[in-house]
């Protein structure tokens, strides 16, 4: 692809069959940061957040949250705090209120990986996975990729079917999401039509990640946050509905 990652711009602009892809460290943040990044987020946020019986999970959760409230905020022009987010039937957010249809947006995180994909109009789905070789051979048996993507696999020499079946499955994980489905609802023989963007995410060896989006797109920027620059403010939004950066 030729893409690099730069530094996420404050106020990004997000134009016609153009995607923006943001990455963040979610590890980045110390223990006691993240308890303090808590402030970004709704009261069934931190509710979810408590959920988790680890506090290393409850830590990864409450970072990957408050970037995504700070990245969508620098869309929408309006303070983290402020922005009302739901969740659709399948778990998948959404803007909700006032800003509700500004923008299409979806996250995934594996480890201390979280992305963040960010269109408008057209549905979006992300998806990341770090590789893990013993997961292969589970994937092709488990009947989650397509028909024809197994065959593909099948037919590679083992040593290649590592990187190439996160790939397809990263692939397969992001289009169900831009569909609105968990991965086990979509059909097998169900695959993106050619109206449909479906692109690798460049990333670093160890890693596989793909872009899904319902329509065509002519660019993807790339961006990156530092989740420990990621402030816990509460200072107030403008009116409401903000003017968007679209």
């Amino acid at each position: 692809m030729g893409k690099q990652w730069a530094p996420g711009p404050s106020a990004p602009t997000l134009g016609d069959a153009e995607a923006h892809v943001w990455r963040t460290n979610v590890d980045a943040v110390l223990p006691s940061e993240a308890r303090r990044l808590e402030a970004l987020l709704s009261a069934e946020e931190v509710r979810e957040a408590n959920r988790f019986v680890f506090w290393s999970d409850r830590r990864r959760f409450t970072v990957a949250r408050a970037v995504l409230r700070t990245i969508l905020s620098r869309y929408v022009d309006c303070e983290p705090t402020r922005i009302q987010l739901v969740r659709m039937p399948q778990g998948k957010p959404r803007l909700a209120g006032p800003l509700s249809g500004t923008l299409q947006f979806n996250v995934s995180h594996s480890a201390e990986m979280a992305l963040y994909a960010i269109g408008r109009g057209a549905e979006v789905g992300v998806d990341v996975e770090r590789i893990r070789p013993a997961l292969a051979s589970e994937l092709l048996s488990s009947r989650v990729l397509s028909i024809e993507d197994t065959s593909r696999l099948h037919a590679l020499a083992p040593e290649a079917r590592n990187d190439a079946a996160f790939a397809a499955w990263t692939r397969r994980e992001a289009y169900a999401k831009a569909r609105g489905l968990g991965l086990p609802l979509l059909d097998r023989g169900d695959t993106p039509g050619p109206e449909w963007t479906v692109q690798e995410i460049p990333l670093g060896p160890g890693w596989k990640a793909a872009l899904a989006v319902a329509g065509t797109i002519r660019d993807v920027c790339y961006w990156t946050l530092d989740a420990a620059a990621v402030s816990a403010r509460r200072s107030p939004c403008g009116n409401l509905p903000p003017g968007w950066r679209g």
